[in-house]
């Protein structure tokens, strides 16, 4: 497991510990929707909301893409 803590501006200590901490390797990967809300946040600055989620799919499903000029032009028609 994994244990986490804080302090706060009036000195309390705050902790809390996980069974298993997300995102650790191919044995506890993320879930899909935090995947995709952590890459959506990652890509907001660089590619258009719309054009990130097309992208994010397209990277999900990499191994059945047909040509990887694919991906690499979504991402150059979400480029902000």
């Amino acid at each position: 497991g994994a244990d986490g803590g804080v302090r706060v501006a009036d000195g309390t200590a705050l902790r809390q510990p996980a069974e298993a901490p997300l995102g650790g390797g191919p044995e506890e990967p993320l879930p899909q929707a935090m995947l995709q809300a952590k890459f959506l946040d990652c890509a907001g600055g660089s590619l258009t909301e719309a054009g990130a989620k097309e992208v994010f799919d397209a990277l999900m499903g990499l191994q059945d893409l047909a040509r990887m000029s694919d991906l690499t032009d979504a991402i150059a028609a979400a480029t902000r």
